[in-house]
């Protein structure tokens, strides 16, 4: 079975965290769902947007609960705004990066996903599977080197096993 090879995209940002008048003294913790339209190309990602969970921290502004699978340039913890449309929060931009990173990874054999995911955690990252079971996201928190996450999936991608994005890298590499 042909595979098509699942494209490197990087995304960099300054490394450099402002926080730009996000204040959580007013935090609500309540958890809300921020939809995060897609642009597809290609035919990828499948959906055309991504629900994700997040806590309002102040009004308009939200905290990633969630590693995303599809959206681009967000990670866990980054706060965002958002605003309401149509019955919906929909993402408008980023107010503070957390300087994690998002990664994602398609496993070609589904069987061999908790062996990825365990590494992984090895490595000290953070895991969720889509519910397709071979679409792994993977949270880089900013303490965890990039580098041995990025070696170790370099390695299972050339080995055949799986293609990988870095869609959020906030670490130096």
């Amino acid at each position: 079975m042909a595979r098509e090879p699942f494209r490197l995209i990087v995304r960099r940002f300054g490394a450099a965290r402002h926080n730009r008048g996000v204040s959580e003294t007013r935090s609500t913790n309540r958890i809300v769902q921020v939809c995060f339209p897609l642009e597809q190309v290609g035919g990828w990602p499948p959906v055309t947007q991504e629900e994700i969970a997040c806590n309002e921290i102040a009004p308009g502004q939200y905290r990633l609960k969630a590693i995303p699978f599809y959206a681009r340039a967000v990670a866990r913890d980054d706060v965002v705004k958002a605003e309401m449309r149509q019955g919906k929060l929909v993402y408008t931009e980023v107010a503070d990066r957390s300087e994690a990173a998002t990664v994602r990874a398609i496993v070609y054999e589904p069987a061999r996903v908790p062996e990825v995911r365990k590494t992984l955690g090895f490595l000290g990252c953070d895991t969720a599977i889509n519910e397709l079971g071979k679409l792994v996201a993977i949270h880089v928190p900013s303490f965890v080197p990039y580098g041995p996450v990025r070696d170790y999936l370099e390695t299972q991608a050339r080995s055949g096993l799986l293609g990988y994005e870095a869609s959020c890298l906030m670490h130096t590499v």
